[in-house]
């Protein structure tokens, strides 16, 4: 676990790609904005929230977003918003540009972010057609994967 957070940390140290923002007045931060799907309770967003100015990390599982917001809190980082949300409903709101995500407990509004950088760690499933799609809108992308067969899968998609 400390290697993988280890390379995720250096990989993401000067993240400068192209940023995807929802408004063409949206400045380029040097480091962008971190947008995490399947982030469990948030282990890799709060390990690297110091690269970005902002991150945003979703989960389908409530307790676990739960955990995540005590997690930050405990830690004293607060440039990281976390909402539960599935990856296949951020990606569709995310492509209708819809303005604002929430969830039961929070919101965000969509044009405070700069993204430059997508970090994944999917379930065994791997991404689906939406979020594939979603991805191959950065330059940036950190994929962590426990399955070898759905990550070439989903890594054959983003390459195209």
């Amino acid at each position: 676990c400390e290697r993988m957070l280890n390379w995720a940390e250096q990989a993401t140290q000067h993240s400068q790609g192209d940023c995807w923002s929802f408004t063409a007045a949206t400045p380029a931060f040097p480091n962008g904005d971190l947008l995490e799907l399947y982030c469990g309770n948030g282990c890799f967003t709060l390990a690297l929230a110091k690269n970005f100015r902002q991150c945003l990390a979703t989960e389908i599982s409530l307790e676990s977003i739960n955990m995540a917001r005590r997690n930050a809190e405990r830690n004293g980082i607060s440039n990281v918003n976390f909402l539960a949300l599935s990856s296949e409903d951020v990606s569709d709101k995310l492509h209708r540009s819809d303005l604002v995500l929430e969830d039961t407990s929070s919101q965000v509004r969509c044009q405070d972010f700069n993204f430059s950088t997508v970090l994944v760690n999917p379930t065994r499933q791997g991404l689906d057609e939406g979020t594939r799609e979603l991805l191959s809108r950065f330059d940036s992308v950190l994929y962590v994967s426990c399955n070898v067969e759905t990550l070439a899968r989903d890594l054959r998609s983003l390459v195209k």
